[in-house]
């Protein structure tokens, strides 16, 4: 019995241990910010889910908009004019008036004017700017009657208002809605009331508790600026939660007569050229439209207090770091027994590691999501970021410890075997001199036991295809889609660089899983190279054109050195000279934090041992890479091209798999060299080789031209081509990306469905996976080849299978291309573009802009890319007056009229963004001076 309790508890010793790991880490990462732009993304999605609340009548908004500045004719209003203001209002019998609007200064005429209405009017409370540098004193006469307030706001570190400061500053001033608020409720007999025992200084209001930040919050962290008194700010919308009328009804009596009375007034600016707006949880990424007046916010903030006093509105509460952390060790437990019963009861079959997995983080998602929302609702704001990652991260990392166990219970299997096996050779040794028909049945068991023993070597190296199967599948749609969406030039720049971080991420998880293959088949002796013409030039410019961005990511420099006297064509397998070349420049990227990489290559003599060079024939290539890195020490250069083996940093060495280098010396190894490695330790490293490849004549270079350029379009006839995957996404991929350019697209979910199609389409090409359901694709194939109306029909094999073995069964079986998934769109329009013998139509890129970073200058925009000078005034006024939407709406216009001009329209958007107004005067300015 104890025995059983030990086995079953030592099956689920990898979940107890996981879930506690995941859940420290993440709220260690939580409690150190970094997950807090996605904690402000899901607040501000709360807030903009949850259902408007209604106009709020006791208070009341006085705005001073555009037409107001119009007819006023001047900004900041004139004394005499806010004097009459505010005697307008005074005799409207509110409860209370509070002015946001600065007037620490005389604004001439009718400043005495306005220090008596300041005296003569009880219940005004005015405004100072009083926290961080740049102060504004209050108005003299008002601070002398204490009727004084404080206008800050406070904003989190992406610009946003989610706090209210309810008192700060050094006489602990209240700010201009808390005091409004106060004002409006002590006439009402509600006081402010500290609780009783409560070591957070919370405070009682009516029917109100409030508790202050301290910036020690689980699921929320603004910033730095938790001084004062602060709490969560509860928005009761994102528009007319207030009455709102214009100062010019006010003026001309507009307003009827018990409008205001008894109510909370604010006096503040709405029109957009005073800038007094602020980003608010209702506000989408960095839409201008989507601001809000400053004057409105302090109307929320008095509104919270009241409501929260008087009617019992939740005020937005949070839980400290403790609560957070058992929340989500919670859901982490959760996350990751369910995943290891779904896993352990098989009901998934073989997709049991891709569907089960998405199955518990889905489900538990939503259920999180629920809560979380009804929480919302209540007044509670629970984490939900740190709870989402922990349930994703437990459960990949269950799934993978299932794997590991399913592989160790083989091995102990496999162990159990082998002591078996030693066992039968013990007792035919001792039963030599035995009967024959003993030795014959002693025989027979040896075999059954080898049997079993092949049997379970077969076992991992199945394991090991099926698990790269099922991760290329999903890879396939990832990579696909993100490759379309990067080439649609509808969606937006910061979209596509979302994109691109997606596409680079789901590459480095193929690369990561390339790499663990590529050992498997350099161990098994099973990879192969595939020599082909290749464009030299061509090569190192793409090789050079990748590592550079990723130099220029980190801040250092990128050099190429190719030498003139090299060959125009040479004769080796691209993919794997490309790989060690990436690999080796990638390296020396990672490790280097100053100074430069440098990626040479030059003819050289070969090296010794080797058989005498033909100039016309054979050519001997020295590539070379040397960075300035943190080099290696003796001891480290020893062991770097063993499998799995790390140097360097920590931080560094979590960015790879060991794997890179030991392969790539493998691979120049087949190729008949070797690299070379010599280092000093905090000045940097250089690996080399020299590699002896065949000359080639023969290139591409139409084609490598036509690839830098954007497919829009097949020239002649559409062709038809009939795509055959039981995974839906599959066929999703291809389609949405040859659809657009006009080619017919028809679908089959399995190798009988797209035979029958196939009769009765007879369709241009065929693009078909291998392993599927009825009928799979090598069966197809082959009923193709051997029907007379259909055998000449381009077939082209995409599958996730990629052993060597797979690739040449479906070429032997009559298909004339295989490409691995995920699929290159690139790489498949290549394909398609010899089999069906076709010509494609490229994007015309002169209406391109002419630099590929959006960067341009005065100097590189000719005239011909100019708006007018009456179109560059118009805009020059713009930024002299800081209008922003402004600006926007008339480059909106001028590429609508002339697409020409996007260089320039582009330039100035990329400013207007980075709220860069200065710089965009300065830019107009310098074209308006010639």
């Amino acid at each position: 019995m104890w025995h059983e309790i030990e086995r079953y508890l030592g099956q689920w010793r990898g979940v107890i241990a996981i879930a506690p790991l995941v859940a420290a880490t993440i709220v260690a990462g939580s409690g150190l910010g970094a997950f807090r732009v996605l904690e402000w993304a899901t607040i501000d999605r709360l807030f903009q889910a949850r259902p408007a609340e209604p106009t709020d009548r006791r208070i009341a908004i006085v705005a001073i908009d555009e037409a107001d500045l119009k007819q006023v004719g001047d900004w900041p209003i004139p004394d005499r004019v806010l004097a009459q203001l505010i005697e307008k209002i005074r005799d409207l019998q509110p409860s209370s008036i509070g002015l946001d609007l600065y007037r620490d200064l005389p604004e001439e005429p009718g400043y005495q004017q306005l220090v008596k209405v300041f005296e003569s009017t009880e219940n005004l409370i005015g405004v100072e700017k009083a926290v961080g540098d740049n102060t504004v004193a209050p108005p003299p006469m008002l601070e002398k009657l204490d009727q004084v307030a404080l206008a800050d706001l406070v904003q989190d570190d992406d610009g946003k208002v989610r706090r209210a400061l309810l008192v700060a500053g050094k006489n602990s001033r209240m700010g201009l809605g808390t005091r409004l608020a106060i004002d409006y409720l002590a006439k009402r007999g509600v006081e402010l009331q500290a609780v009783e025992g409560s070591k957070n200084q919370a405070r009682r209001l009516g029917r109100a508790t409030f508790v202050p930040l301290l910036g020690k919050e689980g699921g929320y962290q603004g910033g730095s600026d938790y001084g004062g008194y602060q709490v969560m700010l509860n928005y009761r919308g994102s528009r007319n939660s207030f009455d709102t009328v214009s100062m010019g009804d006010i003026l001309s009596d507009r307003v009827p007569p018990g409008f205001l009375r008894d109510r909370i007034v604010l006096i503040g600016p709405t029109a957009e050229s005073t800038n007094d707006f602020f980003f608010t949880p209702y506000t989408h990424g960095q839409d201008a439209n989507g601001k809000t007046a400053g004057v409105e916010i302090h109307a929320h903030i008095a509104s919270q207090i009241i409501s929260g006093a008087l009617d019992g509105r939740p005020i937005i509460r949070l839980w400290n770091r403790g609560q957070e952390g058992i929340w989500v060790l919670a859901w982490s437990l959760g996350s990751g027994v369910a995943t290891w019963i779904i896993l352990r009861s098989g009901r998934f079959e073989n997709n049991a590691f891709f569907i089960g997995t998405i199955v518990v983080i889905s489900s538990s998602c939503l259920m999180l999501l629920g809560l979380g929302y009804g929480s919302f609702l209540a007044g509670w704001l629970i984490p939900l970021v740190s709870p989402t990652l922990a349930i994703a991260a437990t459960a990949i990392m269950t799934t993978n410890y299932h794997s590991y166990w399913q592989l160790k219970v083989a091995n102990e299997r496999l162990a159990l075997t082998n002591q078996q096996l030693e066992t039968v050779n013990e007792q035919l040794h001792d039963y030599s001199r035995t009967l024959e028909e003993k030795v014959s049945d002693r025989t027979r068991e040896l075999q059954d036991a080898k049997r079993a023993a092949d049997a379970a070597n077969a076992a991992k190296s199945e394991f090991l295809a099926n698990m790269s199967h099922e991760l290329r599948t999903p890879l396939n749609g990832i990579l696909g889609y993100a490759e379309i969406l990067q080439r649609d030039r509808d969606i937006a720049p910061q979209t596509k660089d979302r994109v691109g971080i997606i596409h680079q991420c789901g590459s480095h998880l193929l690369t990561l899983i390339n790499d663990i293959l590529d050992l498997s088949k350099i161990e098994a002796r099973k990879l192969e190279l595939h020599p082909s013409d290749v464009n030299l030039a061509t090569f190192l410019q793409g090789v050079s054109q990748i590592c550079a961005i990723k130099a220029e990511q980190k801040g250092i420099e990128f050099r190429s050195q190719f030498d003139p006297k090299l060959p125009a064509g040479i004769q080796v397998d691209e993919k794997r000279l490309r790989q060690v070349a990436i690999n080796l420049l990638g390296n020396a990227i990672k490790f280097t934090d100053s100074g430069s990489v440098t990626f040479a290559v030059r003819t050289a003599n070969p090296p010794p041992n080797s058989p005498p060079i033909d100039a016309s024939d054979l050519v001997c290539l020295h590539i070379e890479i040397q960075d300035t890195g943190v080099g290696m020490t003796p001891e480290q250069l020893e062991s770097i091209f063993l499998p799995f083996e790390q140097v360097g940093e920590v931080r560094k060495k979590a960015e790879g798999t060991g794997l890179g280098l030991a392969i790539s010396q493998k691979i120049i190894q087949m190729m008949g060299s070797q690299i070379e490695v010599s280092s000093q330790l905090g000045e940097g490293s250089i690996f080399s080789f020299d590699l002896v490849v065949p000359v080639s004549q023969t290139w591409e270079t139409e084609k490598a031209h036509h690839r830098s350029r954007k497919i829009v379009g097949i020239a002649g006839k559409k062709p038809t081509i009939l795509i055959v995957d039981d995974h839906w996404e599959n066929r999703a991929v291809i389609a949405n990306f040859l659809e657009p350019m006009g080619i017919q697209i028809v679908e089959a979910e399995n190798g009988q469905d797209g035979w029958d199609k196939a009769r009765t389409l007879h369709p241009d090409s065929i693009v078909t996976d291998i392993k599927m359901p009825v009928m799979d694709g090598i069966e197809m194939i082959r009923k193709i080849r051997f029907s007379s109306h259909l055998k000449s029909i381009p077939i082209v094999v995409s599958s996730a299978s990629v052993f060597e073995a797979d690739r040449r069964e479906a070429l032997e079986a009559g298909a004339d291309r295989f490409l691995p998934k995920p699929i290159s769109l690139d790489e498949l329009l290549t394909t398609l573009e010899t089999t069906l013998n076709c010509s494609w139509i490229y994007e015309d890129i002169s209406r391109q802009p002419s630099s590929a970073s959006g960067e341009i200058d005065g100097a590189s925009t000719d005239a011909q890319s100019l708006p007018d000078l009456e179109d560059l005034e118009k805009l020059y006024d713009f930024a002299v007056r800081g209008n922003i939407k402004g600006i926007d709406a008339e480059i909106d216009r001028l590429q609508q009229s002339d697409p020409r001009l996007e260089p320039f329209t582009d330039k100035i958007r990329q400013l207007t963004k980075r709220f860069q107004v200065k710089k965009v005067r300065e830019f107009i300015k310098s074209y308006l001076s010639e």
